[in-house]
């Protein structure tokens, strides 16, 4: 394996664990026929949201069309309005959750390949943001209905090390 593989790996583990804080999603490994809950924690990433509520969930794609890895494509929720398509029920302890059909919700056409969820979340106005630690929109992985096997990172069950 070149360096630029094992780098590209160590970033792809680092990713899935820093998303996997923010965000809570069943099922772990969805599919873009699924219909997915998202549970957003509000004291991970920016923790720009804590202490804040209502909580509005800002949603996209990464597709097949996309033109680049942060090309939203389908989004929903109008920016600085409290718009109920993308309100979150706020589960207590800084917790928000959303559930929907993703091909519902977003509305894509037939031949669409979903590759990725994209989300940002904001109090009613947008003023205030919630992203991953880094300042970053916050992306989940999409997986083919039809995958044979597949695993996933969610949380280290030590600290992790890296040699």
């Amino acid at each position: 394996m070149s360096l630029t593989s094992r780098y590209f790996l160590v970033f792809l583990f680092f990713q899935t664990l820093l998303n996997g804080q923010i965000l809570n999603i069943t099922p772990v490994f969805p599919s873009q026929n699924d219909t997915v809950e998202i549970i957003y924690d509000a004291t991970q990433g920016n923790g720009a949201l804590v202490g804040i509520a209502p909580v509005y969930a800002h949603a996209g794609l990464i597709t097949n069309q996309s033109t680049s890895p942060t090309d939203w494509r389908h989004v929903q929720g109008n920016w600085g309005t409290a718009d109920p398509k993308v309100l979150m029920t706020s589960l207590g302890n800084n917790k928000h959750k959303i559930t929907y059909h993703i091909p519902t919700y977003y509305g894509f056409p037939a031949g669409t390949v979903v590759q990725k969820l994209a989300f940002v979340f904001r109090d009613a106005n947008g003023n205030t943001v919630g992203r991953d630690a880094t300042g970053a929109d916050i992306y989940y992985d999409v997986y083919p209905a039809n995958a044979p096997l597949i695993a996933k990172f969610m949380a280290p069950s030590g600290t992790p090390l890296l040699a």
